[in-house]
């Protein structure tokens, strides 16, 4: 093997135990992240291909296909490679599904574990209201953020948990809501 070649396969190594190590890393990270919120109610997978993280997923294909690709022209793999990229993919998979997790609290709601500085508590939402219909389900809140600035969160709510999600919304918020109606008079009985 030429000197080239054994650069370049060590490089190769170094590059793919950073790479499991970073995603490693990342997984460990998240999954602590996720096992601090305390109190979770409820729980859903947010994203476009029924909440698994897309790219993760892609990759993983990728090492697979590329594995299948392999035996199928009878190319020698090295097994060391494989679990290597395919650990690494696992480990990017399980931080991106678990980052990708809508945490519903008793204190409030946080849309991911990583970014708890983004959580919204129920004292925080002023108003709120719900939209769409079957699967397209929403909860758009209205909140003041740590600078009293004016904030939107919108919430889209699987169906096997929007009942979950509503009794718990009207517990924690519209009872606040409830404001006794005022009786309004009319220009008449304000002149008289």
């Amino acid at each position: 093997m030429s000197v080239t070649a054994d650069v370049l396969t060590t490089l190769h190594q170094i590059l793919q135990f950073g790479f499991i190590g970073v995603t490693f890393l990342l997984m460990l990270v998240t999954l602590v992240n996720r096992l601090r919120v305390r109190d979770v109610v409820l729980t859903w997978h947010t994203g476009s291909f029924y909440g698994l993280p897309v790219w993760p997923l892609l990759f993983l294909t990728a090492v697979f296909g590329f594995l299948v690709a392999a035996l199928l022209t009878n190319q020698s793999i090295a097994p060391g490679l494989f679990i290597g990229y395919l650990l690494g993919g696992i480990c990017w998979f399980m931080a991106g599904w678990l980052s990708a997790a809508v945490l519903v609290t008793e204190r409030g709601v946080l849309r991911d574990p990583n970014r708890v500085e983004e959580a919204i508590a129920w004292e925080q939402i002023v108003d709120y209201f719900e939209t769409g219909e079957g699967r397209n389900h929403q909860f758009v809140f209205f909140y003041l953020d740590q600078t009293d600035q004016r904030c939107r969160l919108e919430l889209s709510v699987p169906p096997g948990r929007r009942q979950q999600f509503q009794h718990l919304v009207t517990r924690k918020l519209d009872t606040r809501y409830n404001l006794p109606m005022r009786q309004v008079y009319g220009k008449k009985a304000l002149e008289g």
